[in-house]
Formats: C-alpha cells, sequence, structure tokens
C-alpha cells in the first residue's frame, strides 16, 4: 500500500533540533545547498521520510541507504519498503510503499519551447502546441509531472530521454506499462503526481513540524 506524506516548508527553520534530528547525509546536503529555500525543501524531505520510515520501525537517521546504478535511492536490505522524494516550489514530498514506486511534484511555471521539444514526443508537442497558454501549462505539468514520476519509478531517471516516452493520450497521462497507476493531486501551484501499483488511490497526507 502506498502512502504518501507532504509539508510547506516555507517556515522551517534549517538550524536546530530538527535538522540535528536527521543523518549526517542528509545534514550534508543541507549545508551544501546555497539557497535557503533549497535548504528547507531538502530537510523537509528528510523530516518527511523519517515520518514515513516510523511505522515500520525505522528511522532516517539511522537507515542504511544505498544507490541503484542510477542513483535511485533504496533501504539496504528491505525489499518490502520502498520510498521516493520530491520537493519544488515550498511543497516536500515523501511517498512509501511495499513495491517500487516513483513521486514527483513540480511548481507551476512559464514553459519554454526548447524544453517542450526536447521532453515531448512529436505527438505531445503537436498536442500542447494545439492549447492556449495557460491550458498548455497546466497540460505540460501534468505530462512532465507524469514522465518524471514512472522514471523515477524505473529507477532511470533522465538518463532516458522522456522525448521518446509516450505517456500523453487523448490528452490525459496513461502509465505506459500494464499494472501501473499513476495518481495526480493539485497543492496550490504545484502538481503532484506519483507512479505505483495500488489501482486505488492513496491519500496525500499534510504534515507539520514546529
Amino acid at each position: 500500500m502506498t502512502q504518501i506524506y507532504y509539508m510547506r516548508t516555507d517556515a522551517l527553520k534549517t538550524t536546530g533540533a530538527l535538522c540535528d534530528s536527521l543523518s549526517a547525509l542528509r545534514r550534508e546536503k543541507i549545508a551544501r545547498a546555497g539557497r535557503d529555500a533549497d535548504k528547507r525543501l531538502l530537510l523537509g524531505a528528510g523530516l518527511l521520510l523519517d515520518r514515513a520510515l516510523r511505522p515500520f520501525g525505522l528511522r532516517e537517521q539511522d537507515a542504511e541507504i544505498t544507490l541503484g546504478a542510477h542513483g535511485k535511492p533504496y533501504l539496504a536490505g528491505r525489499d518490502d519498503l520502498f520510498f521516493s522524494l520530491s520537493h519544488s516550489g515550498s511543497i516536500a514530498l515523501c511517498a512509501v510503499s511495499d513495491r517500487e514506486l516513483g513521486a514527483d511534484v513540480q511548481e507551476c511555471r512559464d514553459v519554454r519551447e526548447e524544453l517542450l521539444r526536447r521532453v515531448c514526443t512529436e505527438a505531445e508537442y503537436a498536442a500542447l502546441a494545439s492549447c492556449a497558454q495557460e491550458e498548455k501549462k497546466k497540460l505540460f505539468l501534468r505530462l512532465w509531472t507524469a514522465k518524471e514520476s514512472y522514471l523515477k519509478y524505473l529507477g532511470t531517471g533522465l538518463t532516458r530521454d522522456p522525448g521518446r516516452l509516450a505517456i500523453l493520450q487523448n490528452g490525459v497521462p496513461v502509465p505506459p506499462e500494464r499494472g501501473l497507476w499513476l495518481h495526480e493531486y493539485e497543492l496550490g501551484t504545484c502538481r503532484v503526481c506519483i507512479c505505483c501499483h495500488d489501482s486505488e488511490r492513496p491519500a496525500l497526507s499534510e504534515e507539520v513540524f514546529p
């Protein structure tokens, strides 16, 4: 079963007890980030992972993380528990499941022509080109989060060319494989997509940290 946690990171403080409760690796990532907003997002992702692991008797600071061939993180020694992290705008996101999954969140923004041509198939590009500007932004956001979540599910990330991955059918993102589902959500100006094996739509749980 897939569980999804998210938080708004605007008010997070990147020093103090919350940061100290996380692993040295997560604290190093936070310290290396240049912008305060990025530090808050990285802190938020770590806190959410810690929250998601607790029901399984694990803590983020103690969990041994290994990386797949293309950098996808896994919990060492666990073939029954998987996670996926993402962040954008001021939203941090963590999804966990007993099977492989991929999660992505993206803030709505203007769409650059070069990005469209790079990540869309010819048919997808034509569908977007026929839309008015605001509709194009919304449809591209759906398309991009769907592609990202699927590529994160695979563990390839952008090492696989998203422009060769056809996911948009009749204006709706459709999973490229049988047995997979794409669940979409709106969080203010952000769009979330979860690629997983659950046909039932998982609920979003907002977490608030002091």
